[in-house]
């Protein structure tokens, strides 16, 4: 008996390739959006008048947990990488805004935030006590508790609670 995904799928063929570059597409979009916002807020304002309120500025600080793989790392040197951290250097690097990353836990770097200590985290989800607290953009990426395939050969289909202590990228 085939699943109501599967149906799905096997009767829109090319819905899973649309899906799969939306998916890709709506991080980098949601970045840029973002960056463009704050530069064109906080960004260079040489024509303004000096008491405008604009700052002029060129770095920003922003902070990354060392361990929520694959969005925030921390490489073998110590400096914060992974999904979340590439994706807001290069939308920076498009606006010509240069970025300082620090790493810290969860908790610290999100006070820090909150005590305008940094400017930004690059992956914060959209939960009621974190929209209260902070402006927030639409989130990155889709979460799901639908089930998905594993591997190409092997259409096996996996729960979020049967993956519980396994590494799954």
């Amino acid at each position: 008996m085939m699943s109501v995904n599967e149906i799905f799928l096997s009767q829109n063929p090319n819905r899973l390739k649309k899906d799969r570059w939306q998916n890709a597409a709506t991080p980098f979009f949601s970045l840029c959006s973002f960056l463009l916002i704050y530069v064109s807020t906080f960004g260079n304002a040489s024509n303004a008048p000096s008491n405008a309120g604009y700052f002029n500025i060129d770095t920003i600080t922003i902070a990354s947990e060392p361990d929520y793989p694959p969005y925030c790392i921390v490489d073998k040197n110590g400096n914060a990488d992974g999904f979340a951290i590439e994706l807001f250097l290069a939308a920076a690097k498009a606006t010509g805004l240069n970025v300082k990353v620090k790493v810290g836990i969860w908790e610290l770097i999100k006070n820090d935030l909150a005590a305008g200590k940094i400017d930004a985290l690059p992956f914060v989800g959209r939960t009621p006590p974190n929209v209260k607290k902070f402006l927030i953009s639409l989130s990155p990426i889709s979460f799901s508790t639908e089930p998905f395939l594993s591997g190409k050969r092997t259409p096996k289909f996996i729960r979020w609670k049967t993956c519980t202590g396994k590494k799954l990228w």
